[in-house]
């Protein structure tokens, strides 16, 4: 008779609850609605007229960033590099700040509506809750185009261990992007 077989399992992407699959896609919807309504808000009380408005604006952009992710992690409260998570999701927020302020000095409010649409379908089109076997070819498509695809991409990395993405970089892009767009509110405001 032939003894029983010792069976060992290694899990690749170890996904603790159903929770890590949805976290991502609430950051990007919660991004999107939360820094749309800073930016709609601050663009009623301020109309952006001074670089403090705008300043203002993506501060508040990125402490709405650091507080959904950081309740995310405090519901979640297995994510293998909080610290990624945390500063992937306030970049996600100053940038979606950065892009519907830029829109607004062209379009006033019609700015909201369009960032709006094109970042809520770029959220919804993203693919990343189901898999792509049960959705459209065109929605499959169309979420391969989708920056938040990635970003979501990288968001779940963060929460699961599949990728420790470097600070240092993230930090970088987040001082080069932030310098970039100093020198378009500097050439705006003629300072």
């Amino acid at each position: 008779m032939q003894p029983p077989t010792n069976v060992k399992r290694d899990s690749t992407n170890y996904v603790p609850n159903f929770g890590f699959a949805m976290a991502p896609f609430v950051i990007s919807l919660l991004t999107l609605l939360g820094v749309t309504a800073i930016a709609a808000l601050m663009a009623r009380l301020t109309g952006f007229k001074t670089k403090r408005s705008i300043y203002e604006t993506v501060g508040l952009a990125g402490l709405q960033g650091f507080v959904t992710t950081a309740v995310i992690i405090m519901i979640l409260k297995q994510v293998d590099h909080p610290l990624q998570f945390v500063i992937l999701g306030i970049l996600l927020s100053i940038v979606t700040a950065m892009i519907e302020i830029v829109l607004f000095k062209y379009l006033k409010y019609w700015a909201f509506l369009l960032a709006g649409a094109v970042l809520g379908t770029s959220v919804f089109f993203s693919n990343d809750i189901y898999p792509s076997e049960t959705i459209n070819s065109l929605s499959d498509y169309l979420g391969l185009l989708s920056p938040v695809h990635y970003t979501n991409l990288a968001l779940r990395q963060c929460l699961t261990g599949g990728i420790d993405i470097n600070v240092g970089e993230m930090i970088f892009l987040l001082i080069m992007g932030g310098s970039r767009f100093n020198f378009m509110v500097n050439l705006s405001y003629g300072e």
